[in-house]
């Protein structure tokens, strides 16, 4: 294309040739057009972009190579490359490399330097500029943040650990449930055989009811462990908010919960959303369970359903213990309580059942004022 816009530039020089002369500007044109949408594209890359002159005095320098190195357009251009590397020799090797042959060197493992002194695992690639005579005049870096790319290999290795780990509990798990069974059953027929001979006595009596207190939470453990380990299958149908607070509501409290006060809220009163009712059924009993289980002296819990902006959100806002800064870190962590005789799996489910709807849960606790629990779902 070059070789034709100059065989045309004469024929438009001298006035003759109009013809010639539009179809050049139309050329010219076009060139002008691939090349701004050239800039932009390298402008706009995730990946630093940096070009530089035969003394490697910076020349051009994109946004991703602002986020990556922290220098400004105006801060490095016009400067030194060597500012950017921690090992400035390796780099100068490559390009005495390109500007000798014109060849690219391709995926340069080095570490460059961030502005704030913060050392990055980068890979370089770097090109030859060369102007029409085809004489190099500077080269073009391709800078490309490698840490993250590790960490996302390390996440996805440690994944991989916990999928195999995960597997191999959820089968201990289902080993172990039908012992506790077995031992469940037989301390119930032992103390009956015990209560119709003789009187039992009062410390063996309630060493046994301790025996099958502990065997019940270990039964309740391995259920829910096997509840979030396996694959869950929703079936979305069409659900009546307002109707689902209510049974929320009658299933989350026990008689025993005479101290606890309930608010209902849910606006607009008839609404309809597209949901796995059972599941999401679950997910808020045990978060009003957990809220009235934060009230043993008693209190207040509002739970409330509002649609607004396309969402669904869901809250249930106790007026409890709360819970300290240290523990929310935690909350949704497998096997994480703050109760005596919690197994740490109620949260991961409900979070689980909320992902698994496209919806987010989050909480909000202070110590001695409440904890508000907020679940965001698609309302479609």
């Amino acid at each position: 294309m070059k070789k034709e816009l100059e065989q045309m530039r004469p024929l438009a020089a001298n006035g003759n040739g109009t013809e010639h002369h539009c179809e050049w500007r139309a050329t010219c044109e076009v060139v002008e057009t691939q090349a701004r949408a050239l800039a932009n594209v390298l402008e706009a890359s995730s990946d630093a972009v940096v070009s530089s002159d035969l003394n490697r005095t910076l020349t051009g320098w994109n946004v991703g190579a602002h986020r990556l190195f922290g220098y400004g357009f105006e801060e490095t251009v016009g400067k030194a490359e060597d500012i950017l590397w921690v090992d400035a020799s390796m780099v100068g090797d490559d390009f005495q490399r390109v500007i000798s042959s014109g060849e690219p060197a391709v995926n340069i493992e080095t570490r460059c330097r961030h502005a704030s002194g913060r050392l990055i695992d980068v890979l370089v690639t770097r090109t030859a500029i060369k102007d029409r005579a085809g004489s190099v005049v500077g080269s073009c870096l391709y800078i490309k943040d490698i840490m993250a790319y590790r960490r996302m290999r390390r996440i996805a290795q440690q994944a991989e650990k916990m999928s195999a780990v995960g597997k191999m509990a959820a089968a201990l798990a289902h080993e172990i449930r039908n012992p506790l069974n077995s031992m469940n059953l037989h301390i119930v027929l032992m103390e009956r055989a015990l209560l119709k001979f003789a009187a039992m006595d009062g410390s063996f009596k309630e060493s046994i009811g301790v025996i099958r207190e502990e065997v019940t939470r270990l039964e309740l453990l391995v259920r829910e462990f096997l509840e979030y380990a396996r694959p869950v299958e929703l079936h979305f149908e069409p659900s009546d908010v307002g109707a689902l607070i209510d049974e929320v509501i009658s299933l989350g409290f026990a008689p025993s919960d005479g101290k606890v006060r309930v608010e209902r809220y849910v606006e607009p009163e008839s609404m309809t959303v597209v949901l796995d009712r059972n599941r999401m059924k679950q997910a808020l009993i045990n978060l009003v369970r957990n809220a009235v289980e934060a009230m043993p002296g008693g209190g207040t819990i509002g739970v409330s359903a509002v649609r607004k902006d396309g969402e669904l959100l869901v809250e249930v806002k106790d007026s409890g213990v709360g819970i300290s800064e240290d523990a929310r870190a935690h909350i949704f962590d497998l096997f994480f309580t703050t109760k005596e005789s919690g197994t740490g799996l109620g949260l991961p489910i409900v979070m689980q059942l909320v992902e698994l709807h496209g919806g987010t849960i989050e909480v909000e606790s202070e110590e001695k004022v409440g904890t508000t629990v907020r679940v965001r779902l698609p309302a479609v």
